[in-house]
């Protein structure tokens, strides 16, 4: 009796063994099915034991009786991606049973039915029973996309370094704390460095951008550099200047933008260009435009000076002539026998006489009738050439009446000497003011030209607008 109830318990254990092998078999089937994964497994001799679905999708066969039995290295892994033989021997996968120990490589390839390679990554684990190895099982995925993706990535990559080769301008990379986290050639070049390792790690600020063009230090905290992570926006600077390693500087322009990764802010890129040619050429250029700007000043002051200069000459040629005749007159008027008197009465209307003729002009038709009775007068009192001195006797004031006053103080055999001298005294006097006119005109022009040539060099001034609103 107690040895049925044993049998009878051992029976029991036996179908509760086959139950938990049964459900844990349909588990493992489950498992395999529903994986996308490429899944198999071979026993001592590299020969398929298992495959699951997404296995035989993976490798291109129809059903798990193309793989079951078969050699899988000599069916899916014998070539390598450079397409020379690839020995069992060194296979990674068998190093599972080969060794009893798990495999993982990335970057390999298996081959599919139709002869074509498929990029895989792959893990190989051995399987025991109890203490035995029996083989191993080999998971493996498609890395086509991810192979795509990386290749994408380095080309972006070398397009980028292609375009930072190549470049002109000087660009470099800071992070957060304004250290450098890269640099191009050209920035290598700009900043007189002798490789990247120069600036690489460094504060960009303290190296290159810490003192202002006055040579007055630049506090870090009003770089506008800083200002494309400070405040998250680009920015632009047209006339700054930037430290070479040496010591010197450059003025430079630059850009600044904030650079992410994602939604983080990392740091900024930074581009900047050596300006001094262009500074050159700039300076070159007011340089020619003021020179063509002095060249058609230059000609419109010689057609300026033209006029007076050409006054100046016919008046001074004019004044010559003058002064021989009043000094003849003098001479005369002095063998008249005039006495003391009648010297001061003369040079008294001659000085009066000067003075008037700067006074506004009277009416024409007035300054014509009164030339006409001096010309009669001059006539009747025998004066030789009448119409010469009448013009400008008439028009220095001279009347009748002062004729007459004139006449009665002096011998008349005197008169027409007299009246004479009158005449050239005003125009002696008439052409050292036409002189005096001209060349004031020139020197004012001259120095209208000299005031302009040096208006730029003038010291700057700073003007509160405002004040004149």
């Amino acid at each position: 009796m107690v040895g049925s109830d044993h049998d009878q318990e051992h029976e029991q254990q036996l179908v509760a063994d086959e139950l938990e092998i049964e459900v844990s078999d349909e588990l493992v089937h489950s498992l395999l099915n529903a994986s996308s994964q490429g899944i198999y497994g071979v026993d001592m001799e590299g020969h398929c034991t298992f495959t699951n679905p997404g296995c035989l999708e993976l490798l291109g066969f129809e059903t798990h009786q193309e793989l079951l039995g078969k050699n899988m290295h000599t069916l899916i892994h014998h070539t390598r991606p450079d397409g020379s033989v690839y020995d069992p021997a060194e296979c990674q996968i068998f190093l599972a049973f080969r060794e009893g120990r798990g495999t993982h490589v990335e970057d390999e390839i298996v081959w599919r039915a139709d002869g074509t390679s498929l990029p895989v990554e792959y893990w190989s684990h051995p399987i025991h029973r109890g203490d035995e190895l029996v083989g191993c099982v080999i998971t493996f995925v498609d890395i086509s996309e991810r192979k795509q993706a990386e290749y994408e990535l380095r080309e972006s990559e070398q397009m980028v370094r292609s375009l930072l080769a190549a470049t002109g301008e000087g660009i470099y990379g800071v992070d957060l704390n304004g250290d450098c986290t890269f640099a191009n050639p050209s920035c290598i070049r700009l900043l007189g460095c002798d490789d990247e390792s120069s600036v690489l790690g460094k504060n960009m600020h303290a190296l290159i951008h810490h003192t202002r063009p006055d040579g007055s230090p630049y506090p870090v905290e009003e770089c506008q550099i800083y200002q494309a992570f400070r405040d998250e926006r680009g920015t632009h600077i047209g006339d700054e200047i930037v430290w070479r390693l040496d010591g010197e500087s450059f003025p430079a322009e630059y850009w600044s933008y904030p650079v992410h990764h994602g939604d983080e802010l990392v740091g900024s890129v930074v581009t900047f260009v050596d300006i001094s040619e262009r500074r050159r050429q700039e300076e070159e250029l007011r340089q020619t435009e003021k020179m063509s700007a002095l060249g058609k000043l230059s000609a419109g002051l010689a057609h300026e000076l033209n006029n007076p200069a050409a006054a100046a000459r016919r008046a001074a040629e004019q004044l010559g002539g003058t002064l021989d005749r009043l000094h003849a007159l003098s001479v005369k008027l002095g063998a008249h026998g005039l006495d003391g008197a009648q010297w001061q009465r003369l040079t008294a209307v001659q000085t009066e006489l000067t003075a008037f003729s700067g006074a506004p002009s009277d009416d024409p038709l007035a300054q014509a009738d009164r030339e006409e009775a001096v010309g009669q007068w001059l006539d009747s009192h025998g004066v030789a050439e009448p119409w010469q001195l009448a013009p400008s006797l008439s028009a220095a004031g001279l009347d009748r009446e002062a004729l007459e006053r004139i006449g009665d103080e002096l011998p008349a055999h005197a008169l027409g000497d007299a009246v004479a001298w009158i005449g050239e005294s005003l125009a002696s006097a008439e052409l050292a003011a036409t002189i005096a006119e001209s060349t004031t005109r020139m020197s004012d022009l001259v120095g209208a030209v000299k005031s302009y040539s040096y208006m730029d060099q003038a010291p700057e001034q700073e003007i509160d607008i405002h004040d004149g609103i």
